[in-house]
């Protein structure tokens, strides 16, 4: 799962479709779409699936792709 966090600290989800090398292709609803340079944070389930155990990676928009 993918949250959008912008200056007003709104959050919104949205999905990773793939991963190449430095680029992570994700989707967001066209109304939730996040803009230029807003930081996403990656949440990534830890290897015994616990809350715990979790960790998070956080990326910055760099480019808007479709229909937007």
């Amino acid at each position: 799962m993918v949250q959008e966090q912008s200056q007003e600290r709104r959050t919104q989800d949205g999905v990773i479709l793939r991963v190449s090398g430095t680029i992570i292709d994700v989707s967001f609803s066209q109304e939730h779409e996040p803009h230029i340079q807003t930081q996403l944070n990656i949440m990534l389930p830890g290897e015994d699936d616990s809350e715990d155990d979790n960790h998070e990676a956080s990326v910055e928009v760099a480019q808007q792709l479709g229909d937007g």
